[in-house]
This record gives structure tokens, sequence and C-alpha cells, in this order.
């Protein structure tokens, strides 16, 4: 309450006119008493703290968006009083839409205001959040060849911690968005999408990546086919490759010769022993590299058995005989066969005894399988199985010296039964011979075999 003094009495009659009278807070008078010049001001409004406002940068320049008048219930205390906000402490500069401020983080400035009074200002403190980043949204070009990999946060850019999730289904791993393998995925567009959960005055972020699988050309398996020297066959290099494109183009890397014009039938009849790498080539193109898978083809030398051959045994004396000597030069990789059952035992070969085996003609065969490389080959031994003539068995006669009678040999030899053999004498006096069936031993020494 202030009264106001004039320093003029005034006598009589007459008028005081009073304008735009405000206390030093502003106050206009509430009741003026005119008898007594007493002039009643009203209260200044009451204005209450609030805060600290939170608000979201959500583009990393350190500002936000700020709705001030989400305080206003807050600051003017519920009463409806008129609040203004200033961007200065001597509310100079009122801010002109306080619903949608931008400002980085500091003290916004309030006061409230009655029909009669402004109250005093007060600072509220604004605090700035700092939104995670997912990164810039963008499309990445990949090659599902074996060993494509991608850094899932090196191409979106964005700050790690957030969730990956893949929204096309491509059966990716996402364990390590960190190295991500395309190998084998199947041409197309795939999305993922990189968020964040909702921060204080943040709320969820997201961004997209977009990835563009390309398929590479299907050259095929490298694979290897035999064949044999001088073989007239011919060699089918597509089926080779197993399941593959049809847009690729054949390489002699060895310049064989051969003619690839059509590569299901090539001739490889006149090429030497060896190994030729043939490469099957499929084009790249701006994402995926050129392909190619080799087939080596294998030219062996086509495997011996020997040759065929005659042998003549006797089945008694001397009845053992080698048939492997008996094929020559050969490869020892096959197998005996006693094609008549001759009934001996051939194994192994090198010592075929024929004692006893019934005169006659048998055939062996050397056999080296068929193999995916080279058919089979054999080679034949006959064998023709001669009855021996039997001279007998050794024995040991004894006569008187000067004994004058003729001996028949044949008879002092037991069980001899073919006397078409020939004498020979090994020692002693030398005897006629000639007539083994009368030999005098007259004159023979004390022994003679």
């Amino acid at each position: 309450t202030n009264t106001v003094h004039f320093p003029t009495f005034i006598n009589g009659s007459g008028s005081i006119v009073i304008t735009s009278l405000v206390d030093q807070n502003g106050c206009v008078p509430g009741v003026i008493d005119p008898d007594f010049m007493t002039l009643e001001f009203n209260a200044k409004p009451d204005v209450f703290g609030a805060g600290p406002l939170e608000g979201c940068d959500s583009n990393g320049d350190g500002e936000a968006w700020f709705d001030l008048t989400g305080l206003n219930n807050t600051v003017n205390g519920g009463t409806g009083n008129t609040v203004t906000w200033f961007e200065d402490m001597n509310g100079t500069m009122p801010v002109s839409d306080p619903t949608a401020y931008y400002t980085g983080a500091g003290n916004i400035y309030v006061n409230v205001q009655d029909d009669n009074c402004v109250s005093d200002i007060i600072a509220i403190q604004l605090n700035i959040v700092t939104a995670p980043n997912p990164g810039e949204e963008t499309t990445v070009e990949i090659c599902s060849i074996d060993g494509s990999t991608l850094n899932f946060y090196l191409e979106l850019g964005g700050d790690p911690g957030g969730i990956w999730n893949d929204d096309s289904d491509s059966g990716v791993d996402l364990s390590d968005p960190a190295s991500v393998d395309f190998s084998g995925i199947a041409g197309g567009t795939y999305l993922f999408s990189y968020s964040f959960l909702p921060t204080g005055p943040c709320g969820d972020t997201s961004a997209i990546l977009t990835i563009l699988v390309y398929e590479p050309g299907n050259p095929g398996d490298d694979n290897q086919i035999g064949i044999c020297f001088g073989s007239t066959t011919t060699v089918d290099l597509e089926a080779a490759l197993g399941d593959h494109d049809q847009n690729g183009e054949w390489t002699d890397v060895y310049v064989t010769g051969v003619d690839l014009t059509d590569p299901t039938a090539v001739d490889f009849s006149f090429v030497g022993i060896g190994d030729y790498d043939f490469i099957y080539s499929m084009p790249g193109n701006d994402v995926c590299p050129d392909q190619e898978a080799v087939i080596v083809v294998s030219i062996y030398e086509e495997p011996n058995a020997g040759v065929d051959s005659l042998i003549q045994v006797c089945n008694i004396g001397n009845t053992i005989i080698d048939l492997e000597a008996a094929l020559g030069p050969h490869d020892n990789i096959g197998y005996w066969t006693d094609l008549d059952d001759a009934g001996v035992g051939i194994d192994p070969a090198d010592q075929v005894d024929f004692s006893g085996i019934q005169a006659g003609t048998y055939r062996f065969s050397f056999t080296i399988p068929e193999t995916d490389n080279c058919p089979e080959v054999s080679a034949t031994i006959t064998v023709t199985v001669l009855e021996g003539s039997f001279a007998g068995q050794d024995s040991l006669q004894q006569f008187c010296q000067g004994y004058n009678l003729s001996i028949d040999l044949f008879s002092l030899v037991p069980d001899a039964t073919d006397s078409t053999g020939t004498w020979q004498q090994l020692s002693g006096d030398p005897l006629d011979l000639s007539d083994p069936f009368n030999v005098s031993i007259e004159m023979a020494g004390p022994t003679v075999d």
C-alpha cells in the first residue's frame, strides 16, 4: 500500500486525475481512496519453477524442438494466467512460437501475467537428449559368390547397439551384423531394418539397408575325366561340369588341337599321354566377376596284359612252369583264370606244377579289369601237357667179375615201361651198349654205372 502526498493543500472543490499509475512491479491500483489519497495496489501473480525440459536431437546438430506451452499449467500454477516465454532474462525477446521452439541446451525465460500484474521472470533449463543414430538409408549391390560378406554397420554408418531385422526373410545370418554372408543367396532385392527403441523424449528411430543381390554365372564344377590313349570313344566335357549355365566359353589351355565345336563329343584319339586342362568360363558383370570351372582330361597308357603264348610241359619230371614269364613284359595288376579247369594251382602263377596232370591242352588267361579310363585287356597262355615216358626206378645189381653171360639191362630196371629210350654209360670200363638186351660185362672192372 502506497500513499501519495501532494505538497499543495487544496481549498475548495477540485479534481485530481491519476492516470497510468503502477508500482515498481508494474501493478495497477486495485483500490483508490480519494478522501485520504490512498492507493492499494494488486499483488503480482506467482510464477512456479519447472523442468528441466528435455528435447530430442534427432539429427545430431545439438538442437531440438521444444513445445514450451506444455509447461504453462506448471508455471502459472494452473491459474490460467497468461504465460509468456522469452529468449533473454530481461524479457525483451519473446519467443515467437512457444509451441515449436528450436534451440540447443540452456535456459529459457518465462513470466506470468494476470489482469493487473506481471510476475517476476524465472529461468527454465532446457536439456538436449541425442537420439541414437541408425545411419543413412542406402542401397548396396553384392554378388552371391562364396565368401561374399557385408558389414551392415559400415554400410549405414549408424550407432552400434540397435536391432537388425531381416524384413525380406532372406535367410542370412544376422548374429554378426559386421560380417553378413550372402554366399549362395538367390538374386533379388532384400530389405534390412536397423532400429532403436524410444529413449527419453526421443521416439524409436530406424533406417533401411537395401541389398541388391546378383547371382554369378554357374560354370559347373571342377572335374577330371580319364581315357585310354588312342581310345576312339568321345568325351562329353559338358556332362563333366554337372549343372551349369549354357552361355559359357571353352578354352583348350594346353592347345591340344581337339575340336571343341561340339563339347559333348570331343575326340581325343590322337592326343598323347598326359593331363590336359579345359576351362569353361562364364562372363561376369558390374557386380559379379567371371566364373570358371576346370575339366582335367587325363589320357592314360593302355594297360599291358602281356602277349599270348604257347608252352609245352611234361607231366612227369620237370613239371613246373612260369606263367608270368610266358606273358613277357606286362602290368602286374590283373588276375589269372584257369579257363579249362586243369586243376593246377595258379597262385603264385610263376610256379605252376603240372605233375600228374592228364595230357592235353589247357588255357590260362591273365586279365586286367576295365576301369573308368581304359577297357579290359587280357592275354592267354596255352599249355600243352605231354604224357612223359617212364624210364623205371634206379637199381643196384651185383655180378661176379668176369661174369661171361649177357645181361638184359631192361630187366635190371624195376618198373620200366618204355624201351624207346637211350642208354648211356656213366662210369667204369666201357661196355658195348648197342644192344641193351645183350650186354657183356665179362671184361668190366669192379663197378660200372
